[in-house]
This record gives C-alpha cells, sequence and structure tokens, in this order.
C-alpha cells in the first residue's frame, strides 16, 4: 500500500511540473512577453500586435496589444491633454487582451 501510495506522489508531482514548466509559459511566437532571470516574465519592448478575440456574443473582434520603449503598455495617444488614469495590478490586470 505504501508503495501505491509513493508512486501516486511521485506522478502527481510530475504532473505537476509539466503544467509548470511547460503549459503556463506563454507561447514566444505570439507572446508579449519574454523571459527575464529575475522577475520570470515582462513585456517585450517596441511590441506591437493585433490579437483575434471573440466577445460574449461569439463575434470576433481584434485587440491591438503595443508597448513603447521601456516596455510600458500604450494606450492611445500619450501626448494628448485628456485625462489619464493610472491602473495597477496583478497579471489579470496587465493581461495583453
Amino acid at each position: 500500500m505504501k508503495k501505491v501510495i509513493v508512486i501516486m506522489a511521485i506522478l502527481l508531482v510530475a504532473i505537476f511540473s509539466m503544467d509548470v514548466l511547460f503549459l503556463n509559459q506563454p507561447s514566444r511566437a505570439v507572446s508579449p512577453y519574454r523571459p527575464d532571470d529575475q522577475l520570470g516574465w515582462v513585456p517585450k519592448v517596441n511590441f506591437q500586435r493585433s490579437f483575434p478575440q471573440k466577445d460574449l456574443d461569439g463575434n470576433e473582434y481584434h485587440a491591438n496589444f503595443r508597448t513603447y520603449t521601456d516596455g510600458f503598455r500604450a494606450y492611445g495617444d500619450i501626448d494628448s491633454n485628456r485625462v489619464k488614469i493610472l491602473i495597477v495590478g496583478d497579471s489579470f490586470t496587465g493581461d495583453p487582451l
């Protein structure tokens, strides 16, 4: 019985490790992020891409994602006189889409 428990524990650790190593990493081909030794992942600088998305009704649209030279997300015209709001949060807040 102890052997079965040990084997099951090893399998669970192996499956979890595969998920962490391979499935949770952004795809480098289309990802707006790049690996970073200290932070894990950071936005690519001067990145621009249009991602296809679907709304709740299933209608397709394109979400534009762009960063500047410092890697910060670009929203509209930064030189305009319109009021700007800074939003700070975790990775869900900074999702590219």
